[in-house]
C-alpha cells in the first residue's frame, strides 16, 4: 500500500525551482518528497481508465519527460528515485528511464 509515504518525514506540494543553466530554468511542484540518502518522489494520479498495472504502465509512458523533470530536481540533495502512484486500482509504477 501506499500508507508509508506520509509516515516520519515527507512533504506534500513541495515546490521547486531547478536552474540548468541561467537561460533553462523548471519550476513546479512535488505531489509528495520523502528525503534521504535516497529520496523518493511521488506523483499521484487519478486516471479513470487506469484499472490494473498494463494501463497503469501504458499511461505511466505519457509522463516520463515530467518523471525525469521530478527525479533531476529532487537529484539536487541525494540520489532519488520518482514513482507514479495510480489512486483508484492503488497501483505504483516506478521511474526508471532516462
Amino acid at each position: 500500500g501506499s500508507s508509508w509515504y506520509f509516515k516520519g518525514n515527507y512533504y506534500s506540494e513541495l515546490p521547486f525551482v531547478h536552474f540548468l543553466t541561467c537561460k533553462d530554468w523548471r519550476i513546479g511542484d512535488l505531489d509528495l518528497y520523502r528525503p534521504g540518502p535516497e529520496a523518493l518522489v511521488i506523483d499521484f494520479k487519478t486516471h479513470e481508465d487506469v484499472i490494473d498495472q498494463e494501463s497503469a504502465e501504458k499511461v505511466a509512458e505519457e509522463y516520463k519527460i515530467q518523471m525525469k523533470i521530478y527525479r533531476e530536481a529532487a537529484s539536487m540533495r541525494s540520489k532519488a528515485e520518482a514513482r507514479l502512484f495510480f489512486t483508484k486500482p492503488r497501483i505504483e509504477v516506478p521511474f526508471t528511464g532516462e
